[in-house]
């Protein structure tokens, strides 16, 4: 009472998260896959900010690969109708143990896959 109007400033500090991992207005999360899934391709269900969402995941994925889920990010202040991205990042799980069977299937596959040369390009 009998003070002047003013602007009130709030600060607010964000903690870490151990899942998500939050980059300017993206967030950001790691995402393991088995080789069936980078090789042939699947459809992967992930954990975003919002809920749960089925993603693709394209035949011939590569480890390192970032797919972005669209609108998934944090809202961009002060428009309150636009979000960053959801960038997730796979990466291939190459298992420890195999089976009797899956270790056959391997060296069949190993038989019939074109070896790779010292010259062959790293992409």
């Amino acid at each position: 009472m009998g003070q002047n109007a003013g602007d009130l400033l709030v600060s607010v500090k964000v903690g870490k998260h151990s899942y998500f991992k939050r980059e300017g207005f993206d967030i950001h999360t790691n995402q393991l896959i088995n080789i069936s899934q980078a090789v042939l391709g699947s459809t992967i269900e992930v954990q975003t900010v919002y809920g749960k969402r089925k993603v693709e995941v394209k035949a011939g994925t590569k480890a390192g690969t970032v797919l972005i889920i669209p609108e998934h990010g944090v809202q961009m202040y002060p428009d309150q109708y636009s979000r960053g991205n959801h960038c997730l990042h796979l990466n291939i799980k190459v298992p420890g143990y195999l089976t009797h069977k899956q270790m056959e299937i391997m060296k069949a596959y190993a038989q019939i896959e074109t070896p790779l040369t010292i010259d062959e390009p790293v992409v």
